[in-house]
Formats: C-alpha cells, structure tokens, sequence
C-alpha cells in the first residue's frame, strides 16, 4: 500500500451532516452529558470543534492500511461548527519519507462547512510496516 501513496494524493472526500443524533454520540462517547434543549436552543447551537476529529479520521481510511502506526495528530480549529452543519473532509498526503526503514507519511486534513468556509485542518503522521 504505502509504495502506491504520492505525495499530492487526495482522498476523499466523506461527507458528515452534524445533526442532533451525532452531536448526542459524539457526547456519549466522551461520557458528557446529553443536549437538553428544546428546538428553538438548538437553532445555531455551536457544537465542539472537536467533532471533526472523529470526521477526519474516516478520510484516512483510502490512506491506512493493516499494521500502520498512528503516531501523532494536530489541529486547527477555524471557524465555528453547528448543529445541521454538512462537513466536508478531504485528506491530500503532503510529505513522503523513509526512516529507520520504515515508511512515513504525513497528511493534511481539510475540512468545509455547507459554506465551503473551512472550520479546521488537521495534519496526522503515520508509519507503515
């Protein structure tokens, strides 16, 4: 797999809408408690940037492959993200590299509100086998 990977290779893009039902998962899995608001709270009710993280690590699926060691991640968060929002991420690989023997990719990771407005970017680094 990592010796078909370019640098300036793109996946993509998967597509997340940030409805209710996700927000309440997302919430779940961090052990936080559940929205209870009524509907008209919920209208432009900011969600935890963080959420994108979860999103983004999906656009790496055409780049991971079995026995591939996540090393490390970071993120930038832009602009704000919202209930009923559709997320747009796409992963384009930017560096390529040998060391130790092993193969090293780092990848940036984009993602666009229904604006086209970027909420955050993300850049991950990974070894292959």
């Amino acid at each position: 797999m990592y010796e078909n990977l370019e640098i300036g290779d793109v996946f993509g893009p998967v597509i997340k809408d940030i409805s209710v039902d996700v927000v309440e998962k997302y919430l779940e899995a961090l052990e936080e408690p559940r929205l209870h608001m009524g509907n008209n709270e919920l209208e432009n009710f900011i969600v935890s940037p963080s959420i994108v993280s979860i999103f983004q690590k999906d656009a790496l699926g055409g780049v991971v492959s079995a026995g591939t060691i996540h090393l490390k991640q970071e993120y930038k968060f832009l602009a704000p993200v919202y209930l009923d929002d559709r997320l747009t991420t796409t992963a384009r690989i930017t560096e390529k590299f040998q060391k130790k023997g092993k193969g090293w990719l780092v990848v940036e990771l984009t993602t666009r509100n229904n604006s086209e407005q970027i909420v955050a970017i993300g850049k991950s680094w990974a070894i292959f086998p």
